[in-house]
């Protein structure tokens, strides 16, 4: 049963954004440039690059993330904490190191003796307290995209039969949309974006720490030991998921790796039999990629379901992309929020390729103010 239901999850994911007619292309959208819109655009791209550097991000190849709205920047293998209105959170992302065999093979690497002898490419791991307590039937945990993607009929015919096969397996609690198109809904005060998510027992390992004890650290050798877990047992884990009641004061920890065996986040590509390695941005769109775990307020919903962003309260929203594939320098800029003044396009020099010395030095006293605030968080 488990197995069928992530081969549907990949058939629906590709439905959604894989084959969506001539308009697919692997490359990174094309930039419209006036005169002196090149110089812009490449003067954004390495603010980036240079803040991220003094950041001390990794030189190989790694995942980057931004939690919206705080703007706090995590990279895979470190611990980031954050904090929004609803909720305390903690986060993990563990990867292979798919981009070279040799050191994947050695494991001498973060957690790399951890991945030996597992299928799984990844793991992620979230900690959550809450501040207000939701109601756990009205949780939803998936993927979001930033911008409608076009999908020609036929394809959308596909994908409502993948749709609805897939909630004969697993129910109707699975959401699935294309998004609307801008295009065609020109009047509507709000668009849905395209969204794919689930109930939260589509995560495979729950653990519950009881308000005044010590939750395990998300690095922690132990976590395979603990809580409950999904493989071999769906339907009790289901339940006993269905079952729970949140509440304020217990720490709770959620790990996720089901299709992490056919998606290489690191390398940004989906591996699939049959179909070989196929580029993340054939099915969606240029990075980023948001990860989500949300109430949706249906109180004035009436007959319309759609999951729209002011229906939502986030308890998880984090924008990722692999630093082989880094969002345009203008969208990291708005995901990093309270940093932007670090990276202003106006402080650079293009002679120099970087921040002038004197600006350097003013500009590390923002960025550190930034970076204290979201270590609080």
């Amino acid at each position: 049963m488990e197995s069928i239901v992530w081969c549907l999850l990949i058939a629906s994911w590709l439905s959604l954004f894989l084959f969506r007619g001539s308009s697919a292309s692997s490359a990174k959208p094309a930039v419209k440039r006036g005169k002196n819109e090149k110089e812009v655009v490449d003067y954004h791209d390495s603010a980036v690059t240079s803040f991220l550097d003094r950041l001390g991000v990794p030189q190989e190849r790694h995942l980057e993330a931004c939690f919206v709205p705080c703007g706090g920047f995590m990279v895979n293998g470190q611990i980031s904490e954050y904090e929004n209105d609803v909720c305390y959170g903690k986060m993990l992302e563990m990867h292979r190191a798919t981009h070279d065999k040799e050191l994947d093979k050695s494991a001498d690497y973060p957690y790399g003796s951890y991945f030996v002898g597992k299928k799984r490419l990844w793991e992620t791991r979230v900690q959550l307290k809450f501040k207000k307590p939701p109601i756990q039937s009205e949780m939803f945990f998936g993927i979001e995209l930033e911008k409608y993607v076009p999908m020609s009929r036929s394809v959308k015919r596909t994908m409502d039969g993948v749709v609805r096969m897939l909630k004969g397996v697993v129910g109707n609690q699975i959401y699935h949309s294309v998004g609307e198109n801008p295009e065609e809904c020109a009047d509507s005060a709000e668009l849905e974006m395209p969204t794919f998510v689930m109930p939260m027992w589509a995560f495979d390992q729950y653990i519950v720490t009881a308000e005044g004890e010590v939750p395990p650290e998300l690095d922690d050798e132990c976590i395979p030991e603990l809580g409950s877990k999904r493989s071999g047992r769906v339907s009790e884990f289901r339940k006993e998921l269905d079952n729970m009641v949140f509440e304020v004061g217990p720490t709770y920890t959620l790990c996720f790796w089901g299709i992490s065996q056919w998606l290489d986040k690191l390398n940004w590509q989906l591996k699939l039999p049959l179909l070989g390695r196929l580029h993340m941005d054939q099915f969606a769109g240029s990075p980023p990629v948001h990860v989500v775990i949300y109430t949706l307020n249906r109180s004035h919903d009436g007959d319309d379901k759609r999951h729209l962003n002011s229906r939502k309260q986030y308890y998880l929203n984090v924008a990722f992309w692999s630093s082989k594939e880094r969002p345009r320098g203008e969208r990291v800029m708005e995901l990093l929020g309270a940093a932007t003044q670090a990276l202003d396009p106006s402080r650079f020099s293009p002679r120099m390729g970087g921040l002038s010395p004197v600006k350097r030095r003013a500009d590390a006293g923002v960025a550190s103010s930034w970076l204290a605030c979201c270590a609080g968080h």
